[in-house]
């Protein structure tokens, strides 16, 4: 059996976005040791029986390892990297050691995060991404018996002194009975700031307690000067097809949107401050 392959270049139609100046459509076995001195993006993709990876590309910025399996691989690309952009797309890719990519990626700039499987533990950081502006993180639990505590994303705020700019995204139901009107006693994380915060974005927000908590959090602890929380279902717009009917819409969304509607009025609503508000 063929090893997997390893692309780099402009790839179209694969999960990882890339910039349009890249270079043109390469490939290589993931045994050749010879990689080109001006490489400057990596993808690593459905490498499901990955080990381990090294490079040794000087001018590498951009790299991206999507559905590789989901044990832990180490990772080695010199302590000099100049990576700025990192897309992470293992099954738990939050269970990875984060202290080890900010410890290897000293100079990352944007990490995306996609994270979905049964198992969804965030590590807490004790390194720090210096110079870390943007972070994304997209979260597609297949359980629904999964409860993910979202506020333990604040250890990636207290590893980013720089970051500018938080996304979550959202896609997945999570169980009745981690709402927060079954439990409405808020957790605080530490009081530590993160003032260079300055928007944050929250899609697919629900009622979920500890979603509630971390929305909180960016208010109490931050100088943020956008927040959007987006409710699935409320933004909808019908079709404009010549039918003219609505998307059909699944049945638990209909269900949340009005909770989660109705957390943000009761939880959430009163700390917003009037410059925010305005």
């Amino acid at each position: 059996m063929n090893p997997p392959l390893v692309h780099w270049g402009k790839q179209k139609g694969s999960p990882c976005q890339q910039d349009d100046n890249l270079h043109s459509s390469k490939r290589m076995r993931n045994s050749d040791p010879e990689l080109p001195e001006q490489l400057s993006y990596l993808e690593v993709f459905e490498c499901p029986r990955l080990r381990v990876m090294e490079c040794k590309a000087p001018n590498l910025h951009s790299l991206c390892i999507f559905a590789c399996g989901s044990r832990h691989v180490p990772l080695s690309f010199g302590e000099t990297s100049l990576l700025k952009k990192l897309r992470m797309g293992f099954p738990t890719a939050l269970c990875l050691d984060s202290a080890e990519l900010a410890a290897i990626f000293r100079n990352l700039e944007s990490l995306i995060l996609y994270v979905c499987g049964k198992k969804v533990i965030t590590p807490m950081v004790s390194s720090k991404f210096l110079h870390l502006k943007r972070l994304d993180i997209i979260v597609s639990a297949r359980t629904r018996l999964l409860s993910y505590d979202y506020l333990s994303l604040v250890s990636f705020l207290d590893a980013s002194p720089s970051l500018h700019t938080f996304v979550l995204d959202v896609l997945e139901n999570h169980p009745e009975d981690d709402s927060v009107f079954k439990d409405s006693h808020l957790r605080q994380m530490s009081q530590q700031r993160h003032d260079n915060l300055r928007n944050v974005k929250i899609f697919g927000f629900r009622s979920a307690k500890s979603l509630v908590e971390l929305t909180c959090h960016f208010l109490q602890n931050t100088s943020i000067k956008r927040l959007t929380l987006d409710i699935p279902g409320i933004c909808s717009t019908c079709s404009t097809s010549k039918t003219g009917r609505c998307d059909p819409m699944d049945p638990d969304t209909l269900v949340e949107a009005p909770k989660a509607l109705l957390a943000i009025r009761t939880y959430i609503e009163g700390k917003v401050p009037s410059l925010l508000s305005n």
